[in-house]
Formats: C-alpha cells, sequence, structure tokens
C-alpha cells in the first residue's frame, strides 16, 4: 500500500486519478490494484494498493516509486525572475 499525500506543481487530483491511476487499473501488469481517494478540497490523501510485490519490485527498480507512480516533474526555470539584496530585478 502507498499513501499519496503530495502532489506535483500543476497536476490536478482529478486529472492524476484519471490519467494514471485508472489507467494503470485498466492495464494487465498495471500493478495498480485499486486505490480510495480519502482526500477533500483542502488535502490531497490516495491510498493506493498494489499487486502483491509489486510495490517492493517498483522500489528496487531504477526509476523508482516517485518517477513509476508520475509524481515528480521537471520545474521550467527559464521564466523565473529574482531580486537581490537591494530589491531590484535579477534574471
Amino acid at each position: 500500500m502507498l499513501i499519496i499525500e503530495e502532489l506535483p506543481i500543476g497536476k490536478w487530483t482529478n486529472d492524476y486519478k484519471t490519467d494514471f491511476l485508472d489507467v494503470n487499473l485498466s492495464i494487465k501488469g498495471g500493478h495498480v490494484e485499486e486505490y480510495f481517494d480519502d482526500g477533500d478540497e483542502h488535502r490531497i490523501k490516495i491510498e493506493v494498493h498494489t499487486e502483491q510485490g509489486a510495490l517492493d519490485m517498483i522500489k528496487t527498480a531504477r526509476v523508482g516509486v516517485k518517477s513509476w507512480f508520475n509524481l515528480e516533474n521537471d520545474i521550467n526555470l527559464t521564466n523565473m525572475v529574482l531580486f537581490d539584496g537591494n530589491k531590484k530585478v535579477f534574471k
């Protein structure tokens, strides 16, 4: 069992459930047996039940749990603006 309490920036709970969890429920070898959404509008709590031994296999795989469950993504830094110690814009 895996409990997910955070999703990557920009990923909505419903999108994650339909685009990833539901897809893995429907395909053979997707490793997800069932999931329960116990979250509300202020917090995320998704309980994922996997096939026997699947979580151990994913943990030891090269990609890891975060990557396999799509719980990480890259952030584009090209459009960030920072301020220096004098409160002036620094790119």
